[in-house]
């Protein structure tokens, strides 16, 4: 249910400030609830709804995205997959172009918390990985890093998980 009011509530009210947004999940369930509460409460926004199986976004996305969003999905997935979603980014955004990037943060104080109450990577659980981890990856995916979350004593994701923002360079 978190991850389906997660999706629904971004998209409700991020939907009728784009010309267009594209909603991508691997639940289609999730895809359908976000989709039905788009129509029901941003009826004029243009929405395309996307069924991830893989580690590709749409061929159609090819330098076509002013700005890219991924939350709550990558703590979840491995490195390598991790470095997969920021190629693809680096080839769906606009040269100049960014994209939030959210993952877990081993280094971090409640990220090595967390893991230390974790038995193994998983799904369910979170796949750790370091800032500089995904600094390197972004770099090796042609992503600039330009803007990074650091712990704050007081906010659950900056005090285990690290976010940042990437650009693909113009050029």
């Amino acid at each position: 249910a978190g991850r389906a009011a997660s999706l629904r509530r971004v998209a409700v009210r991020v939907a009728p400030h784009c010309s267009v947004l594209h909603c991508m999940d691997i639940s289609s369930e999730m895809l359908k609830r976000a989709q039905a509460a788009v129509s029901r409460e941003a009826p004029n926004a243009r929405c395309e709804f996307h069924l991830q199986d893989g580690n590709e976004l749409p061929p159609a996305l090819d330098s076509s995205l002013d700005f890219c969003y991924s939350f709550d999905c990558l703590p979840h997935c491995d490195a390598h997959t991790i470095f997969a979603y920021l190629k693809e980014f680096k080839r769906c955004l606009k040269p100049g172009s960014t994209a939030l990037v959210h993952t877990s943060n081993l280094c971090a104080p409640g990220g090595l918390a967390r893991f230390s109450r974790q038995k193994e990577a998983s799904v369910q659980g979170f796949c750790w990985v370091s800032p500089e981890m995904v600094r390197s990856m972004a770099s090796a995916a042609g992503l600039e890093v330009v803007r990074e979350s650091e712990p704050s004593g007081g906010n659950v994701y900056y005090d285990r998980d690290y976010m940042c923002l990437v650009r693909r360079p113009v050029g």
